[in-house]
């Protein structure tokens, strides 16, 4: 119901009762209808594709992994196709008796993929609670493959996910466990920027913790249906503003330990290098003519990874960070310099083929 609106809902039931009046009065010519099972755990990526998936064809939704045709647990009819009305009423029927399509109907179906392991029908069997919320969390890494980094992936999302599925049941919004992870974030740059290997070493393991958690807020917010594009830029302004901190933090600790004005000019130089490769991101990436070009959108998700959290955890243990802020300090300037090349690349190559 928050992806389509109540209003657009019937129930079999009401079918059953009063048979061929529903189908007859209440959709509308030519309407596309989806017909689901109400038994099923499904993530909102797989609906979204039946949702909006464009067929002439009656379309099929299921777990690429079985592909089990027999199960018609999410169908969508086409308004266009002859006798949609008789077409649904065989279908109905059929699903409720026997939770799957007719023969006939069967044989003429598109099949589109939803995420492994899904749609899973719930019975009234605990261990199948149990295995329909196993495979609603595995959905959730699915989603965020292809952008996480190695660490995330491999590691940040398997212990987010373990947060996330007993958090999820406190009933809080997303946008509180966004507040949550910046706190710790924004804690363990207070320390990081105390003089001493101690404190530095504490805030580093804070700022990893924070990055560990940090997909929390976006779980619970797929898991409950309370993704929203003010909670997507909520969360990366939130990210940004931890990263700020803690690439401040660096160099006011070490001034504060060796009282070196080396670091003070090192943090106007960062400052100066981080406004430069914001809005190189912006330009090159983020404006909408651009948003679409994958080859720059890859390597911005390499180079804007947060694995950096490690790297900083590593070096407090060595008593090394100070690598790490000189890195930070030039690299910003690479980091924008390779944008600008990927991006005037991209433009030359554009206005090429355009001229074609």
């Amino acid at each position: 119901s928050d992806l389509v609106p109540p209003d657009h809902f019937a129930s079999a039931i009401d079918f059953l009762d009063n048979g061929r009046k529903i189908l007859d009065s209440w959709f509308e010519e030519n309407e596309d209808v989806i017909v689901l099972q109400a038994n099923i755990a499904i993530d909102r990526l797989s609906f979204s594709k039946l949702l909006w998936h464009i067929s002439n064809n009656i379309t099929l939704l299921v777990d690429p992994l079985e592909k089990r045709k027999s199960q018609a647990m999410a169908v969508k009819v086409p308004g266009n196709i002859p006798e949609r009305t008789s077409v649904l009423e065989a279908m109905i029927k059929k699903m409720i008796s026997t939770g799957s399509l007719p023969a006939d109907i069967a044989d003429r179906v598109d099949i589109i993929a939803a995420s492994p392991g899904l749609p899973y029908p719930v019975s009234e069997d605990p261990t199948s609670v149990v295995e329909a919320e196993k495979r609603l969390m595995d959905s959730l890494g699915l989603q965020t493959a292809e952008t996480d980094g190695f660490m995330a992936r491999n590691f940040d999302r398997h212990i987010s996910r373990f947060f996330s599925k007993r958090l999820v049941k406190t009933g809080l919004h997303p946008n509180w466990f966004t507040i949550m992870g910046m706190s710790i974030g924004l804690l363990g740059a207070w320390f990081i920027s105390q003089p001493g290997y101690s404190q530095r070493l504490l805030g580093s393991l804070l700022f990893v913790f924070c990055i560990m958690v940090d997909g929390v807020d976006g779980e619970i917010a797929r898991l409950t249906l309370k993704d929203s594009t003010f909670g997507h830029y909520f969360d990366i302004v939130t990210d940004n503003i931890v990263h700020a901190a803690i690439f401040v933090a660096l160099p006011v600790s070490f001034y504060r330990e060796t009282g070196n004005n080396i670091y003070l000019k090192s943090l106007w130089i960062l400052l100066i290098g981080g406004a430069f490769a914001a809005f190189s991101a912006y330009y090159c990436i983020f404006r909408v003519e651009h948003r679409y070009n994958k080859k720059i959108l890859t390597v911005f998700d390499k180079l804007a990874s947060r694995d950096f959290a490690y790297l900083i955890a590593l070096l407090a243990l060595i008593n090394k960070l100070q690598w790490f802020l000189w890195g930070a300090t030039f690299g910003s300037y690479l980091f924008g310099i390779i944008l600008w090349i990927l991006y005037l690349r991209s433009s030359s190559l554009t206005r090429g083929y355009n001229k074609v």
